[in-house]
């Protein structure tokens, strides 16, 4: 009885061991592995020589650009994709995020979509640009903002059409 008593507890602590252990795989992936695809100077968001790309805004230890890290990633691996471009927009804190985000049109409405809708076909620099965190990816074409996607899953769907 003692020994059923034993094999019952063990099996039962196997299942909830079993039951702890994630589905998903951490990303082991860095975006570090994309240097590539990095520019360092904001200024360059217009000036890509392709005629369509997308240009990613994130920062390391924000948990949605976390979150879907690896669909940004599984974009840039990609053979055949719109070119893609990656900007570190720093933390606010930090005297480098704080210039970057000073750098962008003063937002003079709570009225996200209707900032949006402004920029659309209209901005044409950073400073006709209007920064709405992270993550967020600004859809360029011939140096004109043409679309502008806010928040992990607008951006993450946005992939499997751009």
């Amino acid at each position: 009885m003692i020994l059923n008593k034993k094999v019952v507890s063990l099996a039962l602590c196997g299942v909830a061991f079993l039951s702890s252990c994630k589905n998903e795989t951490e990303e082991t992936r860095t975006y570090s592995d994309y240097a590539i695809y990095k520019f360092d100077n904001l200024y360059e968001m217009y000036s890509k020589n392709d005629s369509k790309y997308g240009v990613y805004f994130y920062f390391e230890e924000c948990k949605y650009c976390k979150g879907i890290m690896s669909d940004i990633f599984n974009y840039l691996d990609k053979e055949e994709k719109t070119p893609f471009y990656l900007f570190d927009i720093k933390r606010k804190s930090t005297p480098e995020g704080t210039a970057y985000r000073d750098s962008f049109k003063d937002k003079l409405s709570d009225d996200r979509n209707a900032m949006i809708e402004e920029m659309k076909n209209t901005s044409s620099s950073v400073q006709d640009t209007y920064f709405f965190g992270t993550p967020s990816l600004y859809i360029i074409e011939n140096g004109i903002l043409t679309d502008c996607l806010v928040g992990d899953d607008e951006v993450k769907n946005s992939l499997k059409t751009l």
